[in-house]
Parts: structure tokens; sequence; C-alpha cells
């Protein structure tokens, strides 16, 4: 049997795999900031890892733990 490719998926798998990416994304601890940043990650149980969110990259994972450092627009006056 052939494997299939990542790139040849149906509309069904395209949308099964996009579902399952959304989910896992769901899972991971977040960070919502609102303003660029650049530091370490905080979780001690693996080496430090640097993190940096831009403007221009509004999101950045550790590689590690996964944990997702988010850039919003959100802007509380």
């Amino acid at each position: 049997m052939l494997r299939r490719s990542r790139y040849n998926l149906s509309s069904q798998e395209a949308r099964e795999k996009t579902l399952r990416r959304m989910e896992l994304i769901e899972k991971k601890e977040k960070v919502f900031l609102t303003e660029p940043w650049q530091g370490y990650c905080d979780n001690e149980d693996h080496p430090l890892f640097s993190i940096k969110v831009t403007r221009e990259k509004t999101f950045a994972a550790c590689y590690y733990c996964s944990k997702l450092w988010i850039l919003t627009d959100d802007k509380k006056d």
C-alpha cells in the first residue's frame, strides 16, 4: 500500500488534519502579550530556550515544552 503524501490529501482529510491541529493548539499553555517581548521560557524542567515575539512574528513556541506566546492587539486603556 502506498503512503499518501501530506500534499495529496482529499478535502475531507485536509479538514480532519486542520481540526486535529486546532485541538492540539487549544491544549497548549498560552501566554498572551500586548507588546513585543524577548526572554526565556519560565519552565525549569528543561534547558533555557529563548523566546522572541515581534510585530512581524506575532507568536513563538518553546522547543521543549511547546508553551505558546501570542502577541495580541488588545489595548486595555
